[in-house]
C-alpha cells in the first residue's frame, strides 16, 4: 500500500558529493535554485523587519498629541 514511500532510491550519497565538491561556495548558496530562492527571502526579510522596527516605533514613540 505505501511501498512507493518505502521503497524510495536512496539518493544521499549523490547529494553529499555535490555538496561537497561545492565547498569553496557557502553551504547556502550551494543550491542550484539558491539565486532565485535568496534573494525573495532576503526581500522578504527586509520587508519584515523593517515593518517591525516601524510598528515599535509606533508604540514607543506614538503620535505627537495635538495641543488644543
Amino acid at each position: 500500500m505505501i511501498n512507493w514511500l518505502v521503497q524510495l532510491p536512496n539518493n544521499i550519497v549523490p547529494k553529499q558529493k555535490y555538496y561537497q565538491a561545492n565547498a569553496h561556495r557557502p553551504m547556502w548558496r550551494t543550491h542550484p535554485r539558491s539565486g532565485i530562492l535568496l534573494p525573495m527571502y532576503y526581500t522578504l526579510f527586509t520587508g519584515v523587519m523593517a515593518g517591525s522596527v516601524y510598528g515599535a516605533y509606533q508604540l514607543v514613540f506614538g503620535k505627537p498629541e495635538e495641543a488644543s
